[in-house]
């Protein structure tokens, strides 16, 4: 049997290493993807030097690994809704633009009920 007609078995675990890099990022917007639409369990690998200085930044908010997952699992949704590539639209678009993504975002969080 050759790879094409093998049965297709889901991921248990989708392992993501990220040494904090732009490309890591990238990837990790990917592997987030493939998290939300086959719900196998995200796992992070920090690859980057020991001791380095970024990473200590961003684990010292986190109190276990835990914590850093459930956080960055819908780290990468909230800010990709708002990152909506500046460059490809005129000043006025993008004020609108932001206006339509910050209107759903209250919308989504229930700022009226909060503020009430």
């Amino acid at each position: 049997m050759d790879q094409m007609t093998e049965p297709y078995m889901p991921a248990k675990i989708v392992l993501h290493p990220t040494d904090f890099s732009k490309a890591s990022t990238v990837a990790f917007h990917h592997a987030l993807k493939v998290t939300l639409l086959t719900k196998p369990k995200l796992t992070i690998l920090s690859v980057a030097s020991e001791g380095s200085e970024w990473e200590d930044f961003l684990m010292r908010r986190f109190k276990s690994a835990g914590h850093a997952q459930r956080f960055l699992s819908v780290f990468g949704i909230i800010t990709s809704h708002f990152r909506v590539g500046r460059h490809l639209h005129k000043a006025s678009g993008y004020r609108e633009l932001m206006k339509s993504r910050f209107a759903l975002w209250e919308e989504a969080i229930c700022v009226e009920a909060i503020v009430n």
